[in-house]
């Protein structure tokens, strides 16, 4: 008999514990622990369960009356229902304290951001770092702030920094066209040109048809060599913006280099019109005058 009363108040003082566990948790869940309060949980659950297993064991082994039985009975739905309930509602407060948190993240971080943003259109780029530098130490799974401050570095001509900032930003976010189209740009300066038609060809997926990645694209293309690739490229791109002087100029280079004089000259013609003073482009045409 005596084991029994120990045995109960062994159940009692477990039930005890875990009811009190279960109660601390939303108090620290809403003073910002949440790390104590998961803890908490997995202690008030593994309480629960032990008291469950404990009862049941007893109940087993024991040949009590009718009415014990009734009483453990309802003891064990009890907090069968009081578990059921309970957790549900933990994990609904802990969601929207995490909701709540990441918005004023959000919120905090964007205030840099946007002064962040507001330095780079103005051309004040190293101010520009310092703010989107703070965004990102209070949110750092922001893409914009990795694109705009790799955007600022580009700007300043340091493209290994952009480097590494634009390879977070579309680490976050993988299909951001602008991000993949500058951090293109960026392999491209850094003589990095594998992994630049790798990403301009990212870029055409995401939007086609853009003058700038078929430009890009056709201008790398020609660095490595792969002049008929380029000369896709940059046909497309020129039918996109016909007035552009860079663009025709590579596509008369193009074509020199082929042996079709008459369309090289054809486009370093057009260039004369944009830029009459160009030396290289008079070097081209008075060479290809012969052969008109």
């Amino acid at each position: 008999m005596n084991k029994k009363i120990t045995l109960f108040k062994g159940i009692n003082l477990i039930n005890f514990c875990a009811l009190m566990l279960l109660f601390l948790i939303p108090f620290f869940i809403f003073i910002g622990k949440k790390n104590i309060a998961i803890i908490f949980a997995d202690f008030a659950y593994g309480f629960l369960i032990l008291s469950l297993i404990l009862v049941i064991s007893e109940k087993i082994k024991s040949k009590i009356i009718i009415e014990k039985r009734v009483k453990i009975f309802n003891s064990l739905l009890f907090l069968l229902i009081f578990l059921l309930f309970f957790t549900p509602l933990v994990q609904s407060v802990y969601k929207i304290y995490k909701l709540n948190v990441q918005n004023k993240i959000i919120s905090d971080a964007s205030i840099y951001l946007e002064k962040g943003k507001s330095f780079l259109d103005n051309a004040k780029y190293d101010d520009a770092i310092k703010e989107l530098e703070k965004a990102i130490e209070i949110d750092d799974r922001n893409f914009k702030s990795y694109y705009l401050i790799g955007s600022a570095f580009y700007k300043k001509g340091d493209y290994e920094n952009a480097k590494n900032h634009l390879l977070k930003a579309v680490g976050i976010k993988g299909d951001d066209f602008s991000s993949n189209v500058l951090l293109s740009v960026v392999f491209e300066n850094l003589g990095d040109y594998d992994k630049a038609i790798v990403q301009y060809k990212i870029a055409k997926e995401l939007r086609q048809g853009d003058f700038g990645v078929h430009y890009g694209l056709g201008r790398t293309f020609y660095k490595v060599g792969k002049i008929y690739s380029a000369l896709n490229e940059l046909l497309i791109a020129n039918e996109k913006n016909l007035g552009n002087f860079e663009v025709n100029f590579i596509l008369g280079k193009i074509y020199y280099e082929k042996g079709d004089f008459k369309n090289s000259f054809k486009y370093f013609k057009f260039c004369e019109t944009k830029n009459p003073d160009d030396k290289n482009v008079q070097g081209y045409i008075s060479y290809l005058k012969n052969y008109d």
